[in-house]
């Protein structure tokens, strides 16, 4: 976050972001949107106008970014795996 709009931006402490998701984030929307944002280094902006075409495929697998485009990963929401 930047600061009056100049210099660089703020790195928060992993205080600080447990704090946004304990008392700051209130719904489940925002505290997704702001992981998401997080996690992937994108900003809110570019996080609220993905869509499910940009992140699942035809299948339902997950996509993840490769250096030749995208590769194919599976969506396993039970976490159970084993690639």
């Amino acid at each position: 976050m930047k600061r009056d709009r100049h210099g660089k931006a703020k790195i928060l402490s992993h205080e600080e972001i447990q704090l946004l998701f304990t008392h700051g984030l209130k719904t489940t929307r925002d505290r997704t949107i702001f992981a998401t944002a997080l996690f992937t280094a994108a900003r809110i902006n570019e996080v609220v106008t993905l869509l499910s075409a940009d992140i699942y495929d035809v299948k339902g697998q997950v996509r993840s970014p490769t250096a030749g485009g995208y590769a194919i990963t599976p969506h396993d929401p039970q976490g159970q795996y084993q690639g």
